[in-house]
């Protein structure tokens, strides 16, 4: 209950070991929608009662963050980089598209487009009714949990640059996917997914502190040392 905090439902789910779900559920037409760790498997229950609507396998492997929720489909990817569409009502498969390198992050869709990244370095926009590919990208970096956020006409991301160990913010055109802009700022893995407000792009890495950049050329407006460690991501 928002009001007492007291319980409303709750559901335990046991697949025959030890389970674990680190994604964040999203909340949508009267369903919550889940993924579950080990078992690969993605659910919809009641946001009232809890109880299950559906269930679906994943096609490929684990899935570590989403799902995400559009016009009546979840967006789910795993950890080998299958992206799966489903229907938001019955579960049935849509289409699926495979990255060139695993991920970690949950898909992002705004403005008609599914924006996802992999730890190949691969950034793609495709079309969410089909799963064709709109333009594709390669950073040159691992994208590993965080995001893509797409904000007036760009897409942001936070990546790892391998050979330097630094944390990185990259800007792209979000019609063509040609890059604008790349900051190097932290040490460190880039676990958190960027926020925006009006020209402002907010990054967080694993050492804690958080970066606020000028959305149009990705230079540094301020930085504030928060926390030692930090894989949360920042909300505006």
């Amino acid at each position: 209950d928002e009001l007492t905090g007291q319980t409303e439902w709750s559901l335990d789910y046991y697949f025959g070991y030890v389970t674990a779900s680190p994604t964040t559920p999203a909340i949508a037409s009267g369903m919550v929608f889940w993924s579950e760790l080990d078992s690969g498997t993605v659910h919809a229950n009641d946001a009232l009662t809890g109880e299950e609507i559906w269930t679906s396998e994943m096609t490929g492997g684990w899935a570590y963050q989403g799902p995400t929720y559009w016009s009546g489909m979840v967006f789910v990817n795993d950890e080998y980089g299958t992206i799966t569409a489903l229907d938001a009502f019955t579960g049935d498969l849509l289409w699926t598209y495979g990255m060139l390198g695993g991920s970690l992050a949950a898909p992002t869709v705004a403005d008609g487009v599914v924006y996802v990244g992999d730890m190949n370095g691969m950034l793609v926009a495709l079309d969410p009714f089909t799963g064709e590919e709109i333009w594709s990208t390669s950073t040159g970096l691992m994208m590993v949990a965080a995001s893509p956020l797409a904000a007036d006409g760009m897409v942001f991301t936070c990546a790892l640059d391998t050979y330097t160990y630094d944390g990185c913010a990259l800007a792209f055109d979000a019609a063509t996917g040609e890059q604008i802009w790349m900051s190097s700022l932290a040490s460190g893995y880039p676990y958190s997914s960027p926020a925006y407000n009006n020209g402002t792009v907010y990054c967080m890495f694993e050492t804690g502190g958080i970066y606020a950049l000028d959305a149009e050329t990705g230079d540094t407006v301020q930085y504030i040392d928060i926390v030692d460690y930090c894989i949360s991501s920042p909300a505006i």
